[in-house]
């Protein structure tokens, strides 16, 4: 981990797992590949904000990324269409974290089924 938080060997490790070369990572994420492999190899420390963006467009976790947690299960789930997620989440954020987390496990129980 560099000294603003960031773990480049996570996103590797993500990137992987996906089975993403760097190039198709940086096509998912749109950004230049040259920018994303100069996040691995510490060349570039991205923003929170780009942290973030990678943790959702990677299926991860911003916090996962940082190292600030060991469960790189995402923490924000991306969903496209106009199948009313602006309200779903909406509501979704109204609950307090107990609650996230509990519908989080639900949500991860259906997924695996």
């Amino acid at each position: 981990m560099n000294n603003q938080g960031f773990c480049p060997e996570r996103l590797i490790t993500v990137r992987s797992a996906l089975g993403l070369s760097a190039s198709e990572a940086a096509r998912r994420i749109d950004i230049p590949v040259a920018q994303y492999l100069a996040y691995e190899v510490e060349d570039m420390v991205p923003s929170a904000d780009m942290v973030a963006l990678i943790a959702i467009y990677l299926g991860t976790s911003a916090e996962y990324l940082r190292g600030e947690t060991d469960d790189p299960a995402p923490k924000v789930l991306l969903v496209s269409g106009n199948c009313g997620s602006a309200e779903a989440y909406s509501e979704f954020s109204k609950l307090d974290a107990e609650k996230q987390n509990v519908l989080f496990g639900v949500m991860k129980a259906f997924l695996k089924e």
